[in-house]
């Protein structure tokens, strides 16, 4: 529409799809249901199709005594359908430390950039988290391995349960090893247990983050001090802060403008620090409080960590919004093997039911698949998973599927053997629809692999219900007045654009009781201009 703002119909079926329901179920369907196909069905052909081992990526070979190591975080899959993208900033920081090093006759050190894409490339980003950990052991283990003396971690987002994986592995096989970590704008996970272990095994550790990164669920996930870090906030010296200012006083309005700094923003920075692209409000941050760099040892002795409530803030930052959305699993349907309805299992392998246990031992294969009951709506699912293999050089992958999906893979050769908890996400379903569950375990070796599953438990998190954007009669100061419906109590993005393809944060809407009203001042200054609702996740 030209001339003012409209909420297009691709905006309810985007905000739909990013709340992980179907846009075309409206949430009076509670009674709606899948029928499955009688023949050789869709989640079957999945369930019985051979995986591939787990590969890993490619650890350093050593030739110094001193590692620097950068790597990435989560590749989103739903950005990136086809093929994951390449984190080139890991090569152009890779690039950078060893030119600074170079340039100033610092010797001792090996610069390497490490890249898990293949595992970082998931829907959601728990299950790259998932990814990481197991990343983390392999890439441990070949440093412990290598003899490495002193470690330099530097990471992004997701990255952080790979280092902090990785550190304190090192540090039970290797405990003489000295280890910096350096999160930027870390990825805490969506039940914040990065808060209190990232960081725990280092010598030193460092964290820059932004304020109010709408990118990952609005800063929720990822503007957490760290407990065992010193933080830093960056947000005002990112040069693309914004503060929206679009919305007036309205009757009922509940809405705060937008102070957003990017989610790349932290890499930005330290890459800046290392360049010497900084401003006097750097304060010496960032690279300058490396190892490599010669930070120490008065970094960790002037900057001790776990100043949680007391952040060091770099600039002049702007008051921003206060976010409600908190984003805590409701878990609540626990899956009983005994009596759940089997949907078909393999004919090899032994498969062993216990109330809530499964346990199976190899043939080539073995799996089960059940019809859970979801009684509300979910979109993840639980567990506690340990292999008990008797039998060394046991090599077992253990895949669960949620209908035709694989969501997420356990690797025996890294996890080793101990119980551990593991969460896995999937597109929402609606209560009370039929789906099938699965688990299959393959040995990838000639010795028989064994996994006891316990504890296996539905549940939601984020936003599960149908949301929408749609106008009103309304207007102020001659700007339209729209409408976001959706499930209460959470902080819901809303984004702008003028070609349907280039999309901006404008502000967060706070939906306190399932209706929010907005208007756009600026609207009048764009000939056309598109919204669009997101969700956290």
């Amino acid at each position: 529409m030209r001339g003012g703002s409209w909420a297009d119909a691709g905006t309810l079926c985007r905000s739909a799809i990013r709340s992980g329901v179907n846009p075309s179920s409206a949430s009076s369907h509670i009674g709606f249901r899948i029928v499955l196909a009688p023949n050789t069905p869709e989640w079957k052909t999945a369930v019985v199709t051979q995986p591939s081992a787990k590969t890993y990526g490619v650890p350093p070979t050593k030739s110094a005594d001193g590692l620097v190591l950068i790597t990435h975080g989560w590749t989103p899959r739903l950005l990136n359908l086809l093929s994951p993208s390449d984190p080139t900033w890991v090569d152009t920081m890779s690039n950078s430390i060893a030119s600074y090093l170079s340039s100033h006759s610092i010797t001792g050190w090996q610069v390497y950039g490490y890249k898990w894409i293949q595992n970082s490339w998931t829907f959601h980003s728990m299950d790259a988290l998932n990814n990481a950990t197991q990343e983390g052991i392999n890439l441990g283990n070949s440093i412990v391995n290598q003899g490495w003396t002193k470690v330099h971690f530097i990471t992004h987002s997701a990255g952080a349960q790979l280092i902090e994986t990785a550190t304190e592995l090192i540090k039970v096989r290797a405990p003489n090893t000295i280890i910096q970590c350096t999160f930027l704008d870390s990825f805490v996970g969506t039940d914040y247990a990065g808060q209190t272990t990232y960081g725990i095994g280092a010598d030193w550790s460092d964290r820059y983050a932004s304020h109010n990164d709408i990118e990952v669920g609005g800063g929720i996930f990822t503007d957490v001090p760290l407990y065992n870090s010193y933080n830093v906030d960056i947000t005002a010296l990112d040069p693309s802060l914004a503060n929206s200012g679009l919305f007036s006083g309205l009757s009922g309005l509940a809405l705060c403008s937008l102070h957003e700094a990017t989610h790349s923003w932290a890499i930005q920075f330290y890459e800046n620090s290392i360049t010497g692209n900084v401003t006097s409000d750097y304060d010496g941050f960032g690279f300058l409080l490396s190892m490599e760099a010669g930070g120490w040892p008065s970094a960790p002795t002037a900057y001790p960590v776990g100043n949680v409530n007391s952040v060091r803030v770099l600039g002049n930052a702007p008051q921003s919004c206060s976010l409600i959305g908190a984003i805590a699993a409701t878990i609540g349907i626990p899956i009983n093997f005994t009596t759940a309805p089997k949907a078909a299992q393999s004919t090899s392998g032994t498969i062993t039911t216990s109330g809530g246990t499964l346990t199976f031992v190899t043939g080539s294969p073995v799996w089960l698949s059940i019809v859970p009951t979801n009684t509300d709506p979910v979109n993840l699912i639980s567990f506690d998973a340990n292999f008990t293999s008797s039998g060394a050089g046991a090599a077992g992958l253990l895949s669960v599927l949620w209908d035709s999906n694989t969501i997420g893979t356990v690797d025996e050769r890294t996890i080793g053997q101990g119980s551990a908890h593991y969460t896995l996400h999937f597109t929402a379903t609606e209560s009370n629809s039929t789906h099938v569950l699965s688990f299959r375990l393959d040995p990838f070796t000639n010795i028989q692999s064994t996994v006891v599953i316990t504890n296996v438990v539905l549940g939601q998190q984020g936003v599960v219900q149908p949301f929408s954007l749609s106008t009103t009669t309304n207007r102020v100061n001659g700007a339209i007045v729209y409408q976001l419906t959706g499930q209460a109590g959470f902080d819901y993005g809303l984004q702008a654009s003028t070609n349907l393809t280039d999309w901006t944060q404008i502000a967060v809407l706070q939906n306190t009781n399932g209706v929010v009203s907005f208007s756009d001042q600026s609207s009048t200054n764009y000939p056309m201009r598109f919204y669009r609702a997101v969700a956290p996740y």
